[in-house]
């Protein structure tokens, strides 16, 4: 497995569990969040430093409960990052991620893809869907013959494919049952929407809403995090 991809992931979830004291492991809209700081290209390290400033102002408040969830960290994460992105005014970019895969890593990475070919072979078949088919298809064609990979852009890739069948399937739904979704993603993430700005808050909902309409269709998670499972 490229554990390389998914240190980010599993760092801040361990470092933020280890500061609480608890074994209480960050819920799935946690984890949304913690994508939505690698997809705008913070690094972990300044992640790791907003946590600690959370749980320092925490202190110094005098509260005696620490945060639960990773949406209180969010505004110390992104003021470590405004201050990381001052201090590299001038400086080259950082090089993009390329990482060269075991030909064991290799087959796993195509194993999910080829998981997610036969998922989608039990999609209700229409234009649009059999594009997006087409879509995937290419994807695991070009991955089997790259030399090395990008996890960064292949997640995006992934998520497109994710997109696009959200927005195609939702038309399938009744509207009391969209009304109902909404309904519940909504009080799922009052907490979030008092902690993070508006721009984040539609990411987040949008990643939600895309997961629920996949689910209900029987179709996985278009993402790199199901070599976890």
């Amino acid at each position: 497995m490229p554990v390389n991809y998914f240190t980010y992931f599993s760092e801040v979830e361990e470092y933020f569990v280890r500061k609480r004291g608890k074994t209480l492991l960050v819920s799935p809209l946690d984890w949304s969040l913690i994508e939505t700081w690698r997809d705008q290209g913070i690094p972990l390290h300044i992640v790791l430093r907003g946590i600690d400033r959370s749980f320092e102002n925490v202190k110094k408040s005098g509260r005696k409960t620490p945060p639960t969830t990773l949406s209180y960290c969010h505004g110390a994460v992104m003021e470590a990052y405004q201050e990381y992105q001052d201090s590299r005014i001038g400086k080259s970019p950082d090089p993009g991620e390329s990482l060269v895969l075991s030909e064991q890593e290799k087959s796993e990475i195509l194993g999910m893809l080829e998981d997610f070919n036969r998922a989608l072979q039990d999609v209700p078949r229409s234009p649009e869907i059999e594009s997006t088919i087409s879509r995937m298809k290419e994807l695991s064609s070009d991955f089997r013959e790259a030399e090395d990979w990008h996890p960064a852009e292949l997640e995006r890739e992934l998520a497109a494919v994710s997109d696009s069948l959200a927005r195609i399937l939702k038309d399938d739904l009744d509207e009391e049952v969209l009304r109902n979704l909404e309904k519940e993603i909504k009080n799922s993430l009052k907490i979030y929407k008092k902690r993070v700005s508006k721009d984040v808050y539609e990411q987040l909902y949008e990643k939600q809403f895309r997961q629920r309409i996949l689910d209900l269709f029987g179709l996985p998670e278009f993402s790199l995090m199901n070599l976890q499972a």
